[in-house]
């Protein structure tokens, strides 16, 4: 192995280390942030047109006290239902997550698209075949906010809410604020362009009590560290240093 794989490898296992803490930290702190979530599984979005399947291995009067239950277009899985599995719009079955490493809304996107779920299974309650599977779909997941968000550079459309309306874009969400994605615990990185602990995708700013705050996506590439969108109504531009002097964090949600 040469020491340019050697260097890859580590950093993909650096990027997996982090992404699980993260996830663990949003189980910690998600509760305060008024996330949808159920405790050991997930809730389930649906951005389709049509209604979805999920499967619980616990029914509850919510679900018709059914193992299997619809959830119509636009709609959330009940809140006291842990969605442990969502068949997406060609069949194939997703395990959303059952356990305490992190709070999580499973997205079904318009395209059909499966988002933030732990793995593909053959059917519902079925496990991932490894812990490798669910890490690689973490990372994967990431990776998909930055190459959104470098798509959304490149069409160059205005934001009218500026850098959460663009941020909000590239995580797929509702329009939220800066300082709702920011989180109520964001991790600080650093100071003076010089920052540590982020992954390709991070949600990174700060926060502004009474204010609006600010928000970006790493995109850790040397032309292009960040995205964002520097006030309402722009276009999104590339930070190539940073923000200093602006201390940084990174939210405490995405």
């Amino acid at each position: 192995m040469t020491e340019f794989e050697i260097g890859k490898a580590v950093g993909e296992l650096a990027a997996r280390i982090s992404m699980l803490e993260r996830r663990f930290a949003c189980g910690r702190n998600c509760m305060a942030e008024n996330v949808p979530f159920a405790l050991f599984g997930a809730r389930v979005h649906n951005q389709t047109s049509g209604s979805i399947t999920c499967w619980t291995g616990e029914p509850k009067p919510s679900t018709g006290n059914k193992n299997l239950f619809e959830v119509a277009s636009g709609g959330t899985s009940p809140s006291d239902v842990d969605c442990d599995h969502v068949k997406d719009l060609v069949g194939q079955w997703w395990k959303c997550g059952e356990d305490l490493l992190g709070v999580r809304l499973v997205v079904v996107e318009p395209s059909g698209a499966v988002r933030n779920a732990e793995c593909k299974t053959a059917s519902y309650n079925q496990p991932c075949s490894s812990f490798l599977e669910i890490t690689d779909d973490l990372v994967q997941f990431s990776s998909s906010v930055a190459n959104r968000a470098k798509s959304l550079f490149n069409e160059g459309n205005s934001y009218e809410k500026g850098c959460s309306g663009f941020v909000s874009a590239a995580l797929n969400i509702p329009w939220e604020d800066a300082n709702s994605l920011m989180g109520s615990n964001p991790a600080y990185v650093g100071i003076d362009n010089s920052y540590t602990g982020l992954t390709i995708g991070d949600i990174v700013g700060w926060k502004v009590n009474g204010g609006s705050g600010h928000v970006a996506v790493y995109i850790g590439e040397a032309s292009m560290k960040f995205l964002d969108v520097r006030q309402e109504n722009s276009a999104p531009r590339k930070i190539i240093n940073g923000y200093s002097p602006q201390s940084l964090f990174k939210s405490s949600r995405f």
